[in-house]
């Protein structure tokens, strides 16, 4: 079983193992967040460098070559 210290969600989404717990999980990281101040939650610019990295992992499968971020 996960720890309830890994649940950021109420008792009543934690037994819904789908789409709805994790994006319940997204949005509570992410209104903490704002009411915080913190960075928890991935941002745009993060997303940039997942893209970057995914880009680069596909030219290296097709190229053979090493690439560098």
């Amino acid at each position: 079983t996960i720890p309830d210290a890994y649940y950021w969600v109420p008792n009543s989404l934690k037994n819904d193992a789908g789409l709805v717990l994790n994006v319940a999980q997204a949005h509570s990281k992410f209104a903490k967040d704002i009411q915080e101040g913190t960075s928890e939650t991935p941002s745009f610019a993060d997303a940039v460098k997942l893209h970057q990295l995914l880009d680069a992992v596909e030219r290296a499968a097709q190229t053979g070559e090493r690439q560098y971020l």
